[in-house]
């Protein structure tokens, strides 16, 4: 079998020798993917599975193209500064991970929860809660602050007035003027 680097497509392709059975399977065991028909190329872009394919080498042997172990060689050292960089990040993202952990902890514990006792009913059946059961609900308070509009104001209602309504007039009494006016 021979290894080769395409470099158009930016992986390496397995090259069967005669021995189709033994490479199939070296290959297939090596995690290689296949394009499928018309070709059936077998490629990998991951140095794991070429080195699967190095210490489960098949029958008729394995062979490198110059081009192809240039480009392996640059990875593995690629991979292998990854490696050193996730290696001094490990600490900092498990550190991470903790601190998001705790933080959720801490939200669910924040979340308010609201005990509710229903009265029992004399002489009804107890397998449903209706809404006369319940306490009113707190009433639902808005977040949103309107930012202060720096002008102009409408000069009858004194609400502000946006780039779609009249210089002097907004919608709303524009609107009833007219009707008024009718």
């Amino acid at each position: 079998m021979n290894i080769i680097y395409n470099q158009s497509l930016g992986r390496f392709e397995a090259v069967f020798s005669t021995d189709f059975a033994g490479d199939y399977n070296a290959v297939k065991a090596a995690k290689f993917k296949c394009d499928g028909p018309p070709g059936w190329v077998w490629w990998t872009k991951k140095i794991a599975a070429l080195n699967g394919l190095r210490e489960n080498r098949p029958a008729s042997g394995l062979q490198i193209t110059d081009e192809a172990f240039e480009w392996y060689t640059n990875l593995v050292k690629m991979e292998e500064s990854n490696a050193k960089i996730l290696a001094d990040a490990k600490p900092v993202l498990e550190e991470e991970k903790k601190a998001k952990k705790q933080r959720r902890k801490q939200h669910v514990e924040e979340q308010t929860y609201h005990v509710i006792s229903i009265p029992e009913k004399p002489g009804e059946d107890f397998d449903h809660i209706g809404p006369g059961d319940l306490p009113p609900m707190p009433p639902r308070q808005n977040a949103y602050i309107r930012p202060d509009h720096p002008g102009p104001w409408c000069m009858f209602c004194g609400e502000p007035l946006y780039s779609y309504e009249r210089n002097d007039l907004c919608l709303y009494c524009e609107k009833h003027l007219t009707i008024a006016g009718n």
